[in-house]
């Protein structure tokens, strides 16, 4: 392959296949390398005992617009879970999420369940919030910090930490607020208080949302409409290098004979593969992306009706101190779809294994049994046992802390001068909708 294009892009994952489509139906001549033969990045479909789901990530916060949105433009259905999440903790054991928070921040501190949550004495704490006026934490920088200013430790130990921990894979203290929650310092200084603008916030619904059939097929959907728009998806190209050529184009080496030269590229790879990429031609000293912690699931198919009552609803997140997985997603529970692929009786869980640091040995399926036990209430035996896989994601980018985002940030806007453009999460943060973001805002820039 040799080709000589508008825009090569290095990284067939959701930004890098988001940009490919953009850019093509915009006219414009593309080539997209992918070093795998796989679509999608993290988004990847398991077959367990003939029931497809997700491999990757299962669904997408509905309080951002982008996902839902890009799903409509493809012609893609999606749907809201069947049922709400649990959280178990070492002090007060399982309950109920509160529902009407974001990542454990309520709405309303003196509601019911946030105060089975937490206890009366946090949530009376986190209640003061209304008192203090809309100064109070609006210099914070990290989630952490801004709880404790508004709401106190109580709430954040004993719920945002074990929820933004399970979720982002990060404790909060390393996490910026403007990152994870978008909006929501804007919002407390309009509104004056953190629970009136968590409020402001909330969808009316449920605060997740999947693709019908997985979410998967939103990278499957996005590469077809790519090449039907006529963009060109190579996979199996390893990019090795980046040249400039004296005539001031881009050639883009795949370590082969194939090279594409290109007046612009679009890195949207990892954070690693990036700074090698640029390190030639920008001064990445100052930057060190961090890697996350290693993602590690256990997927059963289980043969057991009593499943069938969902007895913690679509999952349940387990706190510190919890022993074994860190959270269970009961996937036939949380989506119709999936409980219709599985068939009555039949039940997919997932667990996930991992806290921040931690990179633990693959479960076997006798210890993922015992975890789901444990999680779900309700002794599970291994005749219950269909199928186990066990599934590993490595090289995914921990949360940027706030000084290192605005560092890259810096770099993104330095070396998109010499029409070197990047994606992915190291530059738009972690989560579906802040790479779509990306990816679509970069593309209009180009224009």
């Amino acid at each position: 392959m040799s080709d000589d294009v508008d825009v090569a892009i290095v990284g067939g994952g959701i930004g890098g296949l988001t940009a490919a489509w953009e850019l093509a139906r915009a006219g414009r001549r593309v080539t997209l390398l992918e070093g795998s033969q796989h679509w999608g990045g993290l988004l990847r479909p398991l077959d367990i005992g003939g029931v497809i789901v997700d491999g990757g990530p299962e669904a997408f916060a509905v309080r951002r617009p982008e996902i839902a949105e890009l799903c409509a433009e493809l012609g893609l259905a999606t749907e809201a879970p069947v049922h709400g999440s649990w959280l178990l903790t070492p002090q007060r054991g399982a309950f109920r999420s509160p529902e009407r928070a974001m990542l454990g921040i309520p709405a309303d501190p003196v509601a019911e369940d946030v105060v089975a949550a937490i206890g009366g004495e946090a949530a009376r704490r986190a209640a003061q919030d209304a008192e203090l006026g809309p100064e109070v934490g609006a210099g914070e920088a990290d989630l952490a910090a801004l709880v404790t200013a508004r709401m106190g430790s109580g709430l954040l130990d004993n719920l945002v930490r074990p929820l933004v921990s399970a979720i982002h894979g990060a404790d909060p203290a390393r996490l910026p607020v403007d990152a994870v929650m978008p909006g929501l310092r804007e919002a407390l200084r309009r509104t004056g208080s953190l629970a009136t603008a968590v409020a402001a916030l909330l969808p009316d619904g449920p605060p997740v949302a999947a693709v019908t059939g997985g979410m998967y097929r939103l990278a499957d959907a996005l590469a077809t409409a790519a090449r039907e728009a006529g963009a060109t998806l190579v996979p199996g190209n390893r990019v090795s290098a980046l040249e400039r050529s004296a005539g001031g184009r881009w050639l883009v080496d795949t370590g082969g004979p194939d090279t594409v030269s290109a007046s612009e590229v679009i890195l949207a790879t990892s954070g690693a593969v990036t700074m090698a990429l640029l390190a030639p031609h920008a001064d990445t000293s100052g930057i060190r992306p961090r890697p996350g912690a290693p993602a590690t699931h256990a997927v059963l198919l289980l043969a057991a009706p009593e499943l069938d009552e969902a007895p913690r609803g679509s999952g349940i997140i387990a706190a510190e101190g919890v022993p074994g997985a860190k959270a269970l997603t009961h996937v036939t529970a949380k989506w119709q779809w999936a409980q219709e692929a599985a068939g009555p009786g039949r039940h997919v869980v997932r667990l996930s294994y991992g806290r921040p640091g931690q990179d633990p040995a693959p479960p076997e399926t006798a210890e993922a049994l015992t975890d789901a036990s444990r999680l779900l209430g309700i002794d599970l035996e291994p005749e219950h046992v269909l199928e186990a896989r066990v599934v590993r994601h490595d090289g995914a980018l921990a949360p940027a802390d706030p000084v290192m985002r605005e560092a890259v940030l810096a770099l993104a806007e330095r070396v998109s001068q010499q029409g070197l453009h990047l994606g992915g999460s190291l530059v738009a943060g972690t989560g579906l909708p802040a790479i779509v973001t990306r990816s679509r805002a970069m593309v209009a820039a180009m224009q």
